[in-house]
């Protein structure tokens, strides 16, 4: 009876990880995430190297930095990569695989959100961050940038996209913002938003919340600027000069 039920709960376990991954569960097993990545990646067209380190870790969460290059100089650079999902953009957990560099460039998205401060007011939150895979589908629907082999595959149109975005406005850095103020739910956000903090770049998405007060908007604009400035203005740590001189 033992058996019966420790044999029913190792397949139980078996199918969980199948389902849960997109990494062959046996091909995993005897070659490992890391190596497996790893030769999907250099299957990509005009690939030749790639680089897998670890970055954010805890108990739970086991977070990489993948560094991809390609002939003709090219690289790009992927952050917050949990390689179980490293195929999927929108994994079960919520996974958000982001783009730190493309060359001599670095996409950036700014999100527009409101909260509850206190009883009383209303916080308005604007945070800098990397470009997310997931809204990269969104704002470049003409692309196929459905998974991070896709946009490998592809770089020479994603960078021409990202090329096209407009310059992130100077005195913008990675801290979050916050300001309070009066905010009307069931109104348009883009209305709301105070004059020092608004400029002429319309938002890219617009999400629509549904809250115990009423309906309310976030929005999403996007930006680039050069690896030299992210470096200089940001802090923004990981990125490669010399990417074209890699041995």
């Amino acid at each position: 009876m033992k058996k019966t039920i420790f044999l029913i709960f190792l397949a139980t376990v078996l199918c969980s990880t199948l389902v849960a991954s997109d990494i062959p569960f046996f091909k995993s097993l005897f070659m490992g995430d890391e190596e497996y990545v790893r030769q999907e990646i250099l299957k990509c067209k005009d690939v030749e190297s790639v680089e897998i380190q670890l970055g954010f870790h805890d108990y739970d969460t086991r977070n990489y930095n993948i560094y991809v290059y390609l002939t003709k100089n090219r690289y790009i650079h992927f952050s917050d990569v949990q390689l179980g999902h490293f195929i999927n953009n929108d994994s079960a957990q919520g996974v958000s695989i982001c783009i730190c560099q493309i060359n001599d460039l670095c996409p950036v998205e700014h999100c527009y959100d409101v909260g509850l401060y206190d009883l009383d007011s209303i916080l308005y939150h604007i945070e800098l961050k990397r470009l997310e895979t997931k809204l990269l589908k969104r704002i470049a629907s003409q692309l196929k940038v459905e998974n991070i082999l896709d946009i490998i595959n592809n770089i020479d149109e994603v960078y021409s996209f990202i090329s096209d975005l407009p310059e992130l406005p100077f005195g913008e850095s990675f801290f979050t913002k916050f300001k309070t103020f009066d905010y009307k739910y069931n109104e348009i956000l883009k209305n709301q938003i105070p004059e020092e903090l608004k400029d002429d770049i319309p938002f890219s998405i617009i999400e629509k919340h549904t809250y115990k007060l009423g309906t309310y908007e976030s929005g999403y604009k996007f930006y680039k600027m050069s690896v030299d400035r992210a470096v200089k203005e940001n802090s923004y740590g990981n990125l490669k000069y010399n990417h074209e001189n890699h041995e």
